[in-house]
């Protein structure tokens, strides 16, 4: 599923995307960043993962640091993860579209 964005030329930080995702998914950013799988921090991490690659550009690698020091294969897996998600589950898709508009992305 393609999402057409319009966005600002500020690009957040990584900080901001993980404070904004943690407050949406009612996660602490000490969660997302921390090895727990539970259904919530997972999903909340995944949606981190999707909005801080389509927002800054940043490396996968780069952005697998920003959670705990992971893999950037997990960071890869995350975002196809999360877009596979929006098409099927229109209350995750809801909260991706909550979190990007806090961002200062029209969807």
């Amino acid at each position: 599923m393609a999402h057409s964005r319009e966005h600002c030329n500020k690009k957040p930080s990584l900080q901001t995307i993980l404070s904004v995702v943690g407050r949406h998914f009612r996660v602490s950013i000490i969660d997302l960043q921390s090895a727990r799988r539970d259904r919530p921090t997972a999903w909340a991490r995944q949606c981190y993962c999707l909005l801080a690659r389509e927002l800054t550009g940043l490396s996968y690698h780069r952005i697998a640091m920003s959670i705990g020091n992971r893999d950037h294969s997990t960071v890869i897996y995350a975002v196809e993860t999360a877009r596979d998600r929006l098409d099927i589950d229109e209350g995750y898709a809801e909260l991706y579209r909550s979190c990007a508009r806090d961002l200062g992305v029209l969807l």
